[in-house]
């Protein structure tokens, strides 16, 4: 449809996307108002508060209102009329809101494939982000605690998850790996397990406790077993012992 025809409504369906339960709002709107308009009506009916980056890929092109730091958007947002995409039935676009969605989600991905330099890089650029937050943030700043977490505890938290992945890249798996050569991947097994043999040692009525190394090492032996991996360990440690005679 040419922007010379007469306007036309459009009935628009929004679905989050990877969201369980669904989350979706129907809308109608006119081909005559423009990309920035549309973001402004998204933001409204999912009660967002543009607090983040966004970008429209319409026909494989991105739009968006540009903010520094979005870049690569075409044309002005406030001049692009729907009507110059002449949607067709079921036609599909997509917006993307909060970018750092998509670099924590590049996170998840990195981490399930044992990619832990490229998971590092990612957690460092979002731990980048809060303290630019933190930063810019005002002292007298109120935050709702059941709606909000404040830059300051979000930065803490990431700080301590690339904490806790630094100091155990050595033992993270390639779970993509695993899972393609139909190995076990789930760990509720070994968490049971484990949660017996620890709290069977820790109660009050023990004369003895596990200090934190040797309830760390036992973990490790553990895990070892569970992935058969504790006679190649012990080899490469003191040498090829005696093989252990299979059953006949």
């Amino acid at each position: 449809m040419s922007e010379s025809n007469p306007p036309v409504t459009y009935q628009l369906k929004i679905v989050l996307v990877g969201v369980s339960p669904m989350i979706w709002r129907r809308i109608k709107v006119s081909s005559d108002i423009t990309i920035a308009d549309l973001h402004y009506i998204i933001q409204i009916v999912m009660g967002w508060k543009e607090e983040h980056l966004h970008q429209f890929l319409i026909h494989g092109v991105h739009y968006g209102i540009n903010y520094p730091g979005t870049g690569g958007l075409m044309g002005n947002a406030h001049e692009i009329k729907l009507s110059k995409f002449g949607f067709r039935e079921r036609e599909k676009f997509s917006y993307e809101y909060d970018f750092n969605c998509r670099r924590i989600e590049s996170i998840k991905w990195y981490i399930w494939h044992g990619n832990v330099f490229e998971a590092l890089q990612e957690i460092e650029s979002l731990e980048d982000l809060c303290y630019g937050d933190y930063e810019e943030m005002d002292e007298d700043t109120d935050f709702d605690l059941d709606r909000e977490i404040s830059p300051l505890k979000l930065l803490k938290k990431v700080e301590e998850f690339q904490s806790y992945i630094e100091k155990n890249a050595n033992f993270i798996p390639n779970y993509g790996e695993r899972y393609r050569c139909g190995e076990r991947i789930a760990s509720s097994f070994v968490e049971s397990t484990v949660n017996q043999v620890v709290s069977k040692r820790f109660v009050k009525k023990q004369q003895m406790r596990w200090s934190k190394k040797g309830a760390h090492l036992l973990l490790q032996v553990r895990n070892l077993v569970i992935n058969q991996e504790l006679r190649q360990r012990i080899d490469s440690w003191h040498g090829n012992l005696t093989p252990i005679p299979e059953a006949s």
